[in-house]
């Protein structure tokens, strides 16, 4: 496993999921690893805290800037302070949310919105129509012009935010000639914790609404629609292939069935305590509270089954790593897409791999 410094496996590997971010201007290295060295052990406080250092400096930053007319430097401060945010939440997921973690959220959100809105062209904030509410997302435009052009949905893990979604994918997919939809689906980002929209196994009913609001807009070429899921996202990605998918290219990044089906099994016997000060909680916490306290064994059994049927035969690219017997063969008609190992150096294409799969993929 990759490991960047931090003692905690855990801990370890969210730093560095936070300083993968950096080549899209999500995070800065320095920043990261001197955040990193302010946490006490295993203690989540700790870690909550030295990131909301880290970001509100960053974010005083941005506003200065800003307030001097150098808005390209106030961008990316925003976007870092954003990144921070998100960072120093995630460690506190669990049931009942806490509300240090809605606090980081809707301050990680209103921080990469003031960076995006220092864009030559800044993203559409939009509200996706679902079931009587709405789904929070962002819809980013490659060029001004009315040319229909190939578009692509970004739909991520289970920790992770909509604005995360811009610096894995969305800015490689904007420099390559895509428009992009980037989105929280319920148990994610503000779906989960502003509006309580919880985790549910039928994503098929979650991307169907998604592409709607693509096919209402004149600038998409409809024929052109790409899903790319991230981590937990590339199994719920593989749900809607196969209940008669209408994109024409899909994406998995990170999870495969088996990966999933364990994970399922783990989560029965995991358990439903809030988090206390040590990391090892946030697993069973966590994916207990994504999936409902009311109804959270059928959820658990849903997600677990395996729903890859004739629509997963679909061109489709599966993205990992070269580890062996890590990922399964999706089928015989998909295109998958090796990462060297770099002798060890990345493993997780979430953890400081993103550049080199989206140039694999592009």
């Amino acid at each position: 496993m990759t490991r960047i410094g931090v003692k905690d496996v855990l801990l370890d590997a969210q730093t560095l999921r936070t300083v993968g971010s950096a080549p899209y201007g999500g995070a800065d290295v320095g920043e990261c690893l001197a955040a990193a060295a302010r946490v006490r052990g295993t203690d989540l406080t700790s870690w909550h805290d030295a990131w909301v250092s880290a970001a509100a400096a960053t974010l005083a930053l941005a506003e200065g800037e800003l307030a001097a007319g150098r808005t390209e430097t106030a961008r990316l401060a925003f976007w870092r302070s954003s990144s921070y945010f998100r960072t120093a939440g995630v460690m506190l997921m669990g049931s009942p949310p806490d509300p240090r973690l809605v606090d980081t959220n809707l301050r990680q959100t209103d921080a990469f919105r003031r960076g995006a809105a220092l864009l030559a062209m800044p993203p559409e904030i939009v509200q996706i129509p679902y079931e009587g509410t709405t789904l929070p997302g962002y819809f980013f435009r490659a060029g001004d012009g009315q040319r229909p052009r190939a578009t692509v949905i970004l739909t991520g893990g289970y920790d992770g935010t909509a604005e995360e979604l811009y610096f894995f994918n969305g800015a490689a997919a904007l420099a390559r000639g895509y428009h992009v939809l980037a989105f929280d689906g319920p148990g994610q980002g503000a779906a989960l914790l502003q509006q309580g929209l919880i985790l549910r196994p039928d994503w098929e009913n979650v991307v169907t609404p998604v592409v709607d609001c693509l096919l209402s807009r004149a600038e998409v070429d409809a024929s052109k629609i790409a899903l790319i899921g991230l981590s937990l996202a590339s199994w719920e990605r593989e749900r809607w292939i196969a209940s008669a998918s209408e994109l024409s290219v899909q994406g998995s990044v990170g999870c495969s069935h088996s990966t999933l089906g364990a994970a399922a099994a783990w989560l029965r016997t995991a358990p439903r305590v809030p988090l206390m000060t040590g990391s090892s909680d946030i697993g069973g916490s966590a994916g207990w509270w994504l999936c409902g306290d009311e109804r959270d064994e059928d959820v658990v059994d849903d997600l677990a089954q395996d729903v890859v049927g004739d629509g997963f035969e679909r061109h489709h690219h599966l993205v990992t790593e070269e580890v062996e017997g890590e990922i399964d063969d999706p089928g015989s008609e998909a295109v998958r897409v090796d990462l060297p190992s770099l002798d060890g150096a990345v493993d997780d294409l979430l953890d400081g791999g993103a550049a080199l799969a989206e140039e694999r993929v592009a």
